[in-house]
């Protein structure tokens, strides 16, 4: 262990480039706190949509396997099940 004696001059002392205290850094202010809960939402939102775009249909409807004639009578042959996306004024 060194001891310090009366005449010890500090490291860079006399010379002016002593250290430079900082303050020390608070935590975030409420604005920024804010702000990153705006982004957080923002980002689960726009997930949530991508999970809703790219989500397979649900809503299965009875369409025509192929042209049909006027006149022709729909047999079970003519139909088939297809699982679609339809807006709510096609429902």
């Amino acid at each position: 262990m060194q001891v310090a004696e009366r005449d010890t001059v500090a490291v860079g002392a006399g010379n002016g480039a002593g250290r430079a205290v900082r303050r020390r850094r608070s935590l975030p202010s409420g604005r920024a706190l804010v702000g990153g809960l705006l982004v957080a939402i923002a980002a689960v939102g726009v997930f949530g949509a991508w999970l809703s775009a790219t989500a397979a249909p649900t809503s299965s409807y009875v369409v025509a396997r192929h042209d049909i004639a006027p006149g022709h009578r729909v047999t079970r042959a003519d139909l088939a099940l297809v699982r679609l996306h339809l807006p709510p004024s096609l429902r």
